[in-house]
């Protein structure tokens, strides 16, 4: 799993350095924007490698399966074991007795995955739309990356063994130096110069993604106080012993 994660890295900035200077640098901030006919995979691939631009689109599109694939997969399963846990409501628990899957969770996550594409797809357009959905994964995700590093130098700061300086505070501090500029290009802080502020509708993902996440931690407070074993579990769920108990427990 870490070689995988490390070479799907490595491919990420290869492929964005190349496509940054096939594009051009100073023009890249309307890459997959700009009314440029180039302004995307396809374009490019058009202008520089003729009849052979199928093959990249037929790469984009077996992507784009895939993708969505395993975002379906991750939303469902970790609803799933939240709804065995009550962290969510106990219905995303329940599984299909033929297919043996999360059935309500797949279902609530397709219900909001076309309610949003439709919903900004409409208003916008296909191609905004995309890119408005992405910014807001971008700025929760990244954010994510962040907190994983504070936790893991703060988990393993309280141990009194076991602290590793090299892979426990030097290598997570790395990982927040990295993610926190690319954080703030995702928010459109100009914090450095080669931050471009977002302009609209993209620059309203941010305060979305921002009060969603404040509600996330209203619930978590809540949770907390009301229910602070099931915060506890949030962090056991997906232990196959402790999975086990939860299952029965929520049946």
């Amino acid at each position: 799993m870490l070689l995988s994660t490390l070479l799907i890295g490595a491919l990420y900035v290869f492929t964005t350095y190349a496509i940054d200077v096939a594009f051009g640098p100073a023009q890249f901030h309307n890459f997959t924007t700009g009314a440029s006919p180039t302004a995307s995979w396809v374009g490019v691939a058009r202008s520089l490698y003729g009849i052979f631009w199928f093959f990249v689109f037929l790469a984009i599109v077996n992507s784009t399966i895939a993708n969505s694939n395993a975002g379906v997969n991750v939303s469902s399963r970790t609803a799933y074991a939240m709804g065995r846990i009550r962290v969510f409501p106990s219905f995303f628990a329940h599984i299909d007795p033929r297919h043996r899957s999360p059935i309500y969770s797949i279902l609530v996550a397709f219900v909001i995955t076309i309610a949003i594409t439709l919903g900004l797809g409409i208003h916008y357009t296909a191609p905004v739309a995309f890119a408005m959905v992405g910014t807001g994964i971008v700025i929760l995700l990244v954010a994510i990356y962040i907190l994983m590093n504070v936790a893991c130098i703060g988990y393993f700061a309280r141990r009194r063994t076991g602290f590793n300086v090299l892979s426990h505070l030097i290598i997570p501090l790395l990982g927040i130096a990295a993610f926190v500029p690319a954080w703030l290009s995702g928010v459109g802080i100009k914090a450095f110069n080669f931050i471009t502020p977002l302009s609209p509708p993209y620059s309203y993902m941010a305060p979305g993604v921002g009060a969603w996440m404040i509600i996330g931690v209203i619930y978590l407070i809540f949770l907390y106080a009301r229910h602070k074993q099931r915060v506890t579990e949030v962090g056991l769920v997906h232990l196959d012993l402790e999975g086990e108990h939860v299952e029965e427990h929520a049946e």
